[in-house]
């Protein structure tokens, strides 16, 4: 079943989930191992930011135990980030902050009248089901519902397999995105939604 999580959701796992999409930056930020689950699962909690339960959905078995899920939201509803300075307190966060900076215009995406798939991710003992592209649907459905024709995300550049996924579903490749404005790391991709 696929549905918004809630705060009675196990938040440990949805957090290992979201960790689980950037192999990257993700470390970068949130270190590594539980400190790093427990600092997004704070997050997920809380209203004010993009890794809020507001903006995630999940895929549930039949035991209601969360197999994947994806962070979406667009412009008008997109959290201005305050929970991230309750957060990562004092020199915690002014050192996110300092580390932030050369990927500001990659945490920032480039939306405007699009739905924003900020993460998606499927559980590596659910992979292969099907989950990821009933995730996807489920997404789209959820762009329609809310007036949008057009839907968007980031990929990696070095990530195939979910560039494989997301160009078997129609994305295009509209522009690559850079760090310091000199190091391409993410394509920006759109696709055209139906009603």
């Amino acid at each position: 079943m696929i549905r918004p999580i809630t705060l009675n959701d196990d938040l440990t796992r949805i957090a290992e989930l979201v960790y689980a999409t950037d192999g990257f930056l993700f470390p970068y930020m949130f270190g590594r191992g539980e400190a790093a689950t427990d600092l997004l699962k704070d997050l997920i909690k809380r209203d004010q930011n993009s890794f809020s339960w507001r903006y995630i959905t999940g895929y549930f078995d039949e035991e209601n135990v969360c197999q994947g899920i994806y962070i979406a939201y667009h412009q008008g509803n997109k959290s201005n980030d305050k929970d991230f300075s309750k957060v990562f307190k004092g020199l915690n966060g002014l050192w996110l902050a300092l580390k932030s900076l050369p990927f500001n215009t990659l945490l920032n995406p480039p939306i405007q009248k699009t739905l924003y798939l900020q993460n998606l991710s499927v559980h590596e003992s659910a992979r292969s089901k099907g989950i990821g592209r009933a995730l996807l649907s489920d997404f789209y459905e959820s762009a329609i519902r809310e007036g949008f024709d057009t839907v968007s995300l980031d990929v990696a550049l070095d990530n195939e397999g979910a560039m494989r996924l997301y160009l078997k579903e129609g994305f295009k490749l509209i522009k690559k995105r850079k760090v310091l404005g000199l190091f391409p790391m993410l394509y920006y991709c759109e696709k055209k939604v139906q009603y």
